[in-house]
């Protein structure tokens, strides 16, 4: 902007981009706040909602080797209809 000797104020007011598509009325969102696997839980409810229609109020981690290696499943029926991992932690 500087080397075309413009300033903001210079430039007409426009409505943000919505790059999410057209989902209504904007709203403010977020996800429960629990540490790290509060995205996870988010993401999972979502999808949960959108791929199959099922409300998800609980979420069970199932421990694999350690704390930081974590699933979670979504299942109906005995059919598993998603599965997730969170996976944490690093090597020195």
């Amino acid at each position: 902007m500087e080397r075309m000797k413009m300033s903001l104020a210079d430039l007409d007011s426009v409505p943000l981009d919505n790059v999410l598509g057209e989902a209504g009325d904007p709203a403010l969102v977020r996800h429960e706040g629990r540490g790290s696997e509060g995205f996870l839980e988010h993401v999972f409810k979502y999808a949960a909602a959108e791929l199959f229609g099922l409300d998800v109020d609980e979420i069970t981690y199932k421990t694999l080797r350690n704390r930081d290696f974590q699933e979670v499943c979504l299942e109906r029926d005995g059919e598993v209809l998603l599965q997730f991992a969170s996976v944490y932690g690093f090597r020195n």
